[in-house]
């Protein structure tokens, strides 16, 4: 119909059929209501493309498609990384195969959530426009039949509707039932399904070159092994996936509740994988709503994910691994921590409120400690939520008041201790600052788009790389014909020089590490070898241990923060009355003396204590082991699990010497201690050789006081070191 002047044009602009229906969404904040979940089924074809088809399969995205997410805050953040070797090579292959004629494919729907956007952005809107129903008689010939009509927005703003018939009171959800999009002014964002979606999109794009988005290319060579020439060998009629598109249209503009809409689509997330294939501890831990611990995590990510080219820190984002396999071992090369080391870390500023003593692995199932008084003393809250709050907040039982008033406090009083240590600590910094170079390289390399986003933009792209690199290399080595085609050729030359490349940035970052790390010796041996030739295999091979097998691991980053703050509630209670901020610098700036080598003794001395005698022979530095190392003294075993973080907070109280007297005599009392611990370990591990050698079950008096002297002079020889 022609349009008269002040008409309004709808935005409203794609148009679906399906079956209406409602579910709800748990709501626990409060004990509020439910929220209600209003959703369109249907289904998209890559049969005989209709123009419905198309503009749904170009509308419907990946979360990392769908937003920039340099733009979102880390909250937003809803979902995992795909794995585009997995869809790639094993979904693709199972939509396409047609070999097997009795094969029943059944999908579950794709779930996608029609989210706002804000006005000329596309960061997601927390509500949606006011959302209006009204209804009026189908025709006059069916006075009795109603059409009902949602809609979310003013005219001409519009976000969705729904269109259905109802009659005395039922709702058809079938027949008549319409969802109306608008493709400018919402998102429809994959929070279930995404992998066979991607299969399904990647197929759709390359059929009709639909690759062209800047946030699509990143992606695409992992699907160019299948070229239309070679997907058009297959019969794709059959192809057809169920779609759920969802709305929550009690959260406009007028909800005074809680929850928003990127929570609420969190939680459909949670819920639906909570049975489906497993999602990453760390990306439970990441997106749970109901856990205190959970709510510091992401208020320490969203401060790191805020740094910017004039943050004071290097720390960034990407330097934080978002998605382990396995969580206490870190594989993106550019993550210095994760969110496992960091939710480790969280729970015990929390829920671990026992006074520190001793070597012994800390074992507490922190899991089951529900218990929120001892994280209400710490974050300092008791006049801040009332004697009702401090009594009912439990850690996965909370009011949203409560969690802001959590988030609030740790924001203020250990996310900037957290990000000092992770960013300002030399050893670190010499990683950051190195990771901060390449990205910038990489900004100035023309073509390097796939290769920074490999890097840097998901947090599992760069290990989904190499799985599709190698699984591609074995299909086409176990089955040739099938792979023989001139453009896959061509796609295994770009997957082989994107692998070049990688290993070659990867390369240049550890090289540039190195040199960060050695750049404050101002003279000596070291500093002429260096100068002479910057790639000193024995002093880099130092710098990597330190960094990756040291500093990077759970136990010594939980061991940094709790040494910290055990030490000094000790000293405040026995009357200590510096300023936190006051005792913190002087902690960072006396364990960054020690780990940044100034002079060639300092080099010697990080590797006599990590990993053995460094010595410089007509040029050549070799690394001799001994028998007074970390590993030989503080922790005889195999590779430190978490729970061993305190045997790192004795190595911290060596170096730390407090400048204030009364926390300095605290951490001294407890060095003492721990120095006799030592000792007895030792004696106790020289005892056992010794009675092995002698093959008896007891020592001779004689003997025993030889071993006793033997593993005195091996503590006495390790100690030492700190004191030079």
């Amino acid at each position: 119909m022609d349009l008269f002047i002040g008409d309004t044009q709808s935005a409203l602009d794609l148009e679906l059929d399906g079956t209406i229906g409602e579910f709800s969404v748990s709501n626990k904040e409060n004990n509020h209501k439910s929220i209600e979940v209003k959703y369109l089924l249907t289904h998209v074809s890559l049969d005989e493309l209709s123009t419905k088809d198309q503009r749904l399969l170009d509308q419907l995205s990946p979360v990392r498609e769908v937003f920039n997410l340099d733009e979102l805050d880390f909250d937003e953040i809803m979902q995992r990384d795909i794995d585009d070797a997995r869809v790639s090579l094993e979904l693709i292959p199972y939509l396409l195969e047609d070999k097997n004629s009795g094969l029943i494919k059944l999908f579950p729907p794709i779930v996608a959530v029609v989210l706002p956007l804000e006005r000329l952005s596309k960061r997601p809107a927390k509500h949606y426009p006011k959302v209006k129903t009204n209804s009026k008689p189908y025709s006059p010939s069916q006075p009795d039949v109603l059409k009902e009509v949602m809609v979310c927005g003013e005219d001409g703003l519009e976000v969705f509707s729904f269109e259905q018939m109802s009659k005395k009171n039922q709702r058809y959800k079938a027949d008549g039932a319409k969802l109306r999009i608008s493709t400018q002014n919402s998102a429809l964002a994959i929070v279930d399904g995404q992998h066979r979606a991607m299969a399904l999109l990647a197929l759709y794009r390359n059929l009709k070159g639909a690759w062209g988005q800047a946030a699509r290319q990143p992606y695409k060579h992992y699907y160019e092994v299948w070229p239309e020439s070679v997907i058009k060998k297959f019969d794709t009629r059959s192809i057809q996936l169920p779609v759920m598109l969802c709305t929550f249209p009690d959260l406009d503009e007028d909800n005074l509740g809680d929850i928003d809409v990127v929570r609420a689509a969190r939680r459909i997330f949670l819920t639906l994988n909570k049975n489906a294939r497993k999602v990453s501890d760390s990306r439970n831990k990441l997106l749970d709503d109901q856990d205190l611990a959970s709510e510091c995590l992401r208020e320490t990510l969203s401060i790191i994910k805020s740094a910017n080219t004039r943050s004071a820190s290097s720390l960034r984002i990407y330097n934080v691994e978002l998605d382990q396999r396995d969580r206490s071992v870190i594989s993106n090369p550019l993550a210095i921590t994760s969110v496992s080391h960091l939710y480790y870390i969280c729970e015990r500023v929390l829920f671990f409120s026992d006074r520190l003593s001793g070597l012994q692995k800390n074992s507490i199932r922190m899991g089951a400690r529900k218990d929120a008084s001892a994280a209400i003393e710490r974050l300092q809250l008791k006049d801040i939520l009332s004697q009702q709050e401090q009594q009912e907040t439990k850690r996965d039982n909370y009011s949203d008041k409560v969690a802001m008033a959590f988030k609030k406090s740790w924001s203020e009083i250990f996310a900037p201790l957290v990000n000092s240590l992770l960013g300002d600590l030399h050893p670190y910094k010499s990683h950051q600052t190195a990771v901060l170079e390449q990205s910038t390289w990489l900004d100035r390399q023309a073509g390097s788009a796939a290769l920074k986003s490999m890097l840097f933009d998901g947090q599992g792209t760069s290990r989904t790389f190499e799985d599709f690199e190698s699984n591609l290399s074995q299909k086409m080595k176990d089955d040739p014909s099938e792979w023989d085609a001139p453009e896959i050729e061509a796609t295994r030359n770009t997957i082989d020089t994107l692998n070049e490349q990688r290993k070659g940035v990867v390369k240049a970052l550890k090289d540039k590490r190195s040199t960060n790390f050695y750049e404050n010796l101002k003279s000596g041996e070291f500093k002429s070898l260096l100068k002479a030739n910057p790639s000193q295999l024995q002093l880099q091979k130092l710098a990597d241990e330190l960094i990756e097998k040291v500093f990077s691991t759970i136990a010594f980053q939980t061991a940094l923060l709790m040494t910290f703050i055990d030490s000094t509630e000790a000293a405040v209670e026995a009357g200590c009355q510096v300023p936190q901020s006051e005792l913190f610098t002087d902690y960072v700036a006396q364990l960054n003396k020690f780990f940044t080598p100034v002079k060639d003794s300092d080099v010697t001395r990080i590797s006599d204590i990590f990993m053995g005698k460094l010595t410089v022979q007509d040029g050549v530095v070799t690394i001799a082991p001994t028998n007074t190392s970390f590993r030989d003294i503080v922790h005889p075993g195999l590779e430190m699990q978490p729970d061993e973080w305190p045997r790192y907070r004795y190595l911290i109280l060596e170096i730390w010497r407090p400048t204030e007297k009364i926390l300095a005599a605290k951490v001294a009392s407890e060095r003492d201690a721990l120095r006799l611990q030592i000792q007895d370990l030792q004696y106790k591990k020289l005892e056992e050789l010794r009675q092995k050698e002698l093959n008896v079950v007891d020592l001779p008096d004689e003997e025993r006081l030889q071993v006793r002297a033997a593993s005195k002079g091996r503590c006495d020889e390790w100690i030492a070191r700190f004191q030079k």
